[in-house]
């Protein structure tokens, strides 16, 4: 479980999200917004913790400091597997088995953060939630510009 936290360590995730603007070079006008769904929901994810204040679960058993709503590792690995998602799905096709890993994923990272003690479920949850939330409405302002 401490393997796959730290994996999905936002800094790690951020560190991916360059990768992946490397391996597969997208336009200009994409990379920004990677960018921005990356660093703007660790951000946001930021924000909302310092407001909702709630604190860790007492059980914790690699300890971490801070708040704990939402969880910003799901927060960063849900933008990073949707990023990958889209980049992969240029075709207008669904590949199953990408979208199997993503949550498989995602769900490894759920579990690593309740079981070490460091989040309850309800703010991997929120994590999950608040990531795309954030994803879509990047999307549909990405391609409501793009529409002008």
């Amino acid at each position: 479980m401490q393997f796959i936290t730290d994996i999905a360590n936002p800094v790690i995730a951020i560190l991916a999200t360059l990768l992946i603007l490397v391996i597969f070079k997208p336009a200009r006008n994409n990379s920004f917004w990677v960018l921005l769904k990356m660093f703007g929901g660790i951000a946001l994810a930021v924000v909302i913790k310092f407001l909702v204040h709630r604190a860790r679960p007492d059980n914790q058993i690699i300890t971490d400091s801070g708040f704990s709503y939402p969880s910003i590792h799901t927060v960063s690995a849900v933008i990073l597997v949707c990023t990958l998602y889209e980049l992969l799905n240029q075709q207008e096709k669904r590949n199953v088995g990408l979208i199997f890993f993503n949550i498989f994923w995602v769900s490894l990272v759920m579990t690593s953060r309740i079981a070490l003690g460091n989040h309850y479920l309800t703010d991997t949850i929120g994590g999950v939630l608040l990531a795309l939330a954030w994803v879509y409405m990047c999307n549909y302002y990405r391609l409501k510009k793009l529409d002008y």
